[in-house]
């Protein structure tokens, strides 16, 4: 699944003429091994990586493990589970993940600005309330990772959107994950290519194709 998302997902592209222009740049990230750039991110404290906002990472940021109480028909509490892949890290990693795994296209595309801001500014309110004596992070810094480890969501968007999309559709059938031509078929899903022709003109004004 991981290895061919990227080629998976350029053969979309050239199967499409109103991707046309992408393609050079897409062949281009193709060659320069995006899986292994990608994982960077992973591995951004252990190697060392300068990084601007760094927090203890869930792992694993998906509605399923996510706990909701209600009272009197309203949220009143929210929880986290399973924490086996939690790790300090780069907190784009957590909110790059949360993008993908756990949004809508309409979120995805048209807040995702207001999610950032809505998450940084709880994170200030809680290092003043945890009396953080050093340094407040900024919000242009966190964006400054983004594009440092913009070829982790460019992985999400290729290799894991896909699949995601299709689990949205009742008849998805988990059996397609081991089928070659079935995988490529999830790449010509309606909904996942809308979401692409929205997706790249943003992607390619922010630098992420670069």
């Amino acid at each position: 699944m991981f290895r061919d998302g990227f080629k998976n997902f350029l053969e979309l592209l050239k199967s499409n003429p109103e991707f046309s222009e992408y393609v050079p740049k897409f062949e281009k990230i193709v060659e320069n091994k995006p899986l292994q750039k990608a994982t960077k991110l992973i591995k951004a404290v252990s190697n060392g990586d300068k990084v601007h906002l760094l927090v203890l990472n869930h792992g694993d940021f998906h509605i399923k493990n996510i706990m909701y109480t209600e009272k009197d028909g309203e949220l009143d509490d929210v929880r986290l589970i399973d924490f086996q892949g939690s790790a300090w890290g780069p907190a784009v990693f957590d909110l790059t993940y949360m993008l993908y795994m756990l949004l809508d296209d309409e979120s995805r595309l048209n807040r995702r600005n207001e999610i950032i801001h809505y998450y940084f500014t709880h994170l200030i309110e809680s290092l003043k309330n945890l009396k953080f004596e050093g340094e407040l992070p900024k919000l242009t810094e966190l964006y400054k990772d983004f594009l440092t480890y913009k070829d982790f969501e460019l992985m999400m968007i290729t290799t894991m959107l896909p699949f995601m999309t299709a689990f949205s559709n009742d008849d998805f059938d988990l059996n397609t994950m081991s089928n070659e031509n079935m995988i490529t078929g999830l790449y010509h899903n309606p909904k996942y290519v809308n979401f692409v022709r929205k997706a790249l003109p943003d992607l390619l004004y922010k630098g992420y194709l670069d």
